[in-house]
């Protein structure tokens, strides 16, 4: 399908920001990319991308086609799966081992689509914060908050994951000054915080939430958690602040196996939909 292509391409390009990036992920030239996306404008007679020295960043028809173009590559993604769960009888078992905030907020709004798909993988869910070692095959693929992914695991990076300062609306409705602070127990959370007093602390991202919508004061959170919870809304005067990025890891001579190929991928397809949503720009 050509213009499936070029939608891939184009997509590719929006992701990565320069030619180059884009090849990388396509595994193309980027004599290849510049053609084929110098094709796609002048097929759709507009430009879509303008040159900067820094990339390629988006002009306004580019972002008015980006919903479709999105919106297409869910629909052959699907396609695909669907195809490829019928052609290979896919079956068995994978395990995933992920923290308990990212199946419970990202994950399982999935997984009826994944049950679907593939009907005879069973999928084992490990609630874990730690990054296991893939080479004991304690697990088939993991999902990481990390900056150093292990060079054990062929990965590839989904998105970033901000901290923003979170509080309820019962909290904000009187508000008091100085503000009361329920601590993080993590670094860069206290970082983001400053030198504040606390008086009651969490070690968990769900039960740090919790304590928050509870109305206990303002807190720290990774924009993933904090956005999507109906009970929070961001500190208005604090920005999102850089921390781990969240990766997608699968040991390296396990990624050709076919039915952890179609779960790894399947859930990176899905988590780069909520791009926007991880990172706190949506």
């Amino acid at each position: 399908m050509k213009q499936w292509d070029d939608i891939k391409i184009f997509l590719a390009l929006v992701d990565a920001g320069t030619i180059r990036g884009a090849a990388d992920l396509l595994e193309l030239t980027h004599v290849t990319v510049t053609r084929r996306i110098h094709a796609f404008e002048n097929e759709i007679g507009t430009i879509l991308f303008e040159r900067l020295p820094t990339g390629h960043v988006l002009t306004d028809a580019g972002r008015s086609i980006l919903p479709l173009a999105k919106a297409t590559e869910a629909n052959v993604f699907d396609l695909e799966r669907r195809v490829q769960s019928i052609d290979r009888k896919l079956d068995g078992t994978v395990t995933l081992s992920l923290p308990e905030a990212i199946a419970t907020i990202l994950i399982a709004p999935a997984l009826q689509d994944f049950r679907e798909l593939y009907p005879q993988i069973l999928l084992k869910i490990l609630l874990s914060n730690k990054l296991v070692n893939l080479n004991t095959h304690e697990t088939d693929i993991a999902l990481r908050l990390t900056k150093n992914p292990p060079d054990s695991a062929y990965g590839r990076c989904i998105a970033k994951s901000p901290l923003c300062v979170y509080a309820a609306s019962s909290y904000l409705a009187v508000r008091p000054s100085p503000d009361t602070w329920v601590g993080f127990d993590y670094d860069p959370a206290h970082q983001l915080a400053g030198d504040v007093d606390v008086s009651i602390q969490a070690n968990g991202l769900l039960a740090m939430a919790e304590l928050l919508a509870a109305g206990l004061g303002v807190g720290v959170l990774p924009c993933f958690v904090g956005d999507n919870h109906a009970g929070l809304q961001r500190i208005d005067s604090t920005k999102p602040k850089p921390d781990l990025d969240l990766w997608l890891l699968v040991h390296k001579d396990l990624r050709t196996v076919p039915r952890v190929r179609a779960v790894a991928d399947f859930i990176a397809e899905r988590l780069i939909r909520i791009r926007p949503s991880i990172e706190g720009t949506e």
